[in-house]
């Protein structure tokens, strides 16, 4: 596990090269009080990233990411659907999301705002699993299933344009 501290600069690339194998964000402003006081939590966390290391794996990252980058990473045509991610899922800062693998945001936490409480939403969102828990998933179902193709929509959602939580 890697902690990667982004300032207002931050780019797509920081951003996508951070979260490549699952990220927890905590996406905050330097000048909001309840970002402030969320610091001291997350930096116990930070702090403790040797403890973690048999529980997630190697590439998986905790980001504070500056609100001010979000402009950066979800500028131009190839950030469109960054943009669109961060205006479902960011409403105001501070906010703790998990980034899955490849940078879409997955869920944004809701508990206790202490080292305990983000670390257990942590764990049950990003913890490694074992091998008995992948046994059991890949042999659920029996039955083959036909690919139904891609549901991906090409062109029919236009981003809202970057979110900035003041």
């Amino acid at each position: 596990m890697r902690h990667h501290d982004f300032d207002e600069n931050a780019t797509r690339d920081d951003y996508l090269t951070a979260s490549v194998n699952g990220a927890m964000a905590l996406i905050h402003s330097p000048h909001c009080q309840h970002c402030k006081a969320m610091i001291d939590p997350w930096n116990g966390i930070v702090e403790d990233i040797p403890k973690f290391k048999d529980e997630f794996t190697d590439g998986t990252s905790l980001i504070r990411l500056h609100s001010g980058a979000i402009d950066n990473i979800c500028g131009g045509e190839e950030g469109k659907w960054l943009a669109e991610e961060f205006s479902k899922k960011v409403s105001g800062v501070p906010t703790i999301i998990i980034i899955q693998p490849g940078g879409k945001l997955g869920d944004a936490f809701n508990g206790e705002r202490t080292k305990e409480g983000i670390v257990d939403f942590l764990k049950k969102k990003l913890r490694k699993k074992s091998a008995a828990a992948k046994a059991t998933l890949e042999f659920k179902s029996p039955t083959k299933h036909k690919a139904r193709g891609s549901h991906r929509a090409h062109g029919s959602h236009r981003a809202h344009g970057s979110h900035r939580a003041h």
